[in-house]
């Protein structure tokens, strides 16, 4: 993993994940740089794990070097989005 920007508490508040390529561009501001989302996959400079949430748009949650490991790291949190909303959706008796 290349970065961590959430928190994993706040997983489960996602309704879906996406990966997608991203470039990084100098911004003309010293050191600093612009993300955007890669037109073709193969332009990309590393790839983004994005989290969705109805009406409130695409939150990132990390970058990788390469799609293999943005892909593992999105199904482990979906996996683990589902498996918290599964034991949250139980009726305890």
């Amino acid at each position: 993993m290349l970065r961590q920007y959430i928190d994993p508490l706040h997983y489960p508040s996602y309704d879906d994940i996406e990966v997608l390529p991203m470039t990084e561009t100098p911004s003309g501001f010293g050191d600093d740089t612009t993300c955007e989302v890669a037109i073709d996959p193969d332009d990309a400079t590393f790839w983004s794990v994005f989290g969705y949430r109805s009406g409130a748009g695409l939150e990132c949650i990390s970058d990788h070097h390469d799609l293999d490991d943005a892909e593992r790291f999105g199904a482990m949190v979906m996996d683990m989005i589902c498996a918290l909303r599964r034991h949250s959706c139980q009726v305890v008796r």
